[in-house]
């Protein structure tokens, strides 16, 4: 997979990946809101969500990224990415979902 974003300045990035999948790992979590004028009213408010961390340099967990590249330039990002930049973290945010429920 690769991403490309570009601007109309020559500003660039280019981070193409490879990386190691893993079977998804999604948690749930349940609010439940009481209504203060009837307390007997309650919806149920439900998320799903998963960080997948494919690399991170600060709390090492398996590596999963197989090769990776990152280089930024042009524009105004030619003050900043002088080519030595080293990634920290990779994370793929999978999916949210959420739900509101009234019994």
């Amino acid at each position: 997979m690769a991403w490309m974003m570009k601007c109309t300045t020559s500003t660039a990035t280019t981070t193409p990946t490879n990386t190691q999948k893993l079977p998804n790992r999604a948690a749930a979590s349940d609010t439940k809101f009481y209504s203060a004028r009837n307390p007997g009213l309650v919806q149920n408010h439900r998320q799903e969500q998963m960080v997948d961390i494919l690399r991170n340099a600060t709390t090492n967990p398996p590596d999963r990224m197989k090769e990776y590249s990152f280089k930024a330039g042009g524009g105004s990002f030619a003050k900043i990415f002088d080519g030595s930049e080293t990634v920290l973290s990779w994370d793929n945010f999978i999916w949210v979902n959420r739900a509101v429920l009234t019994p």
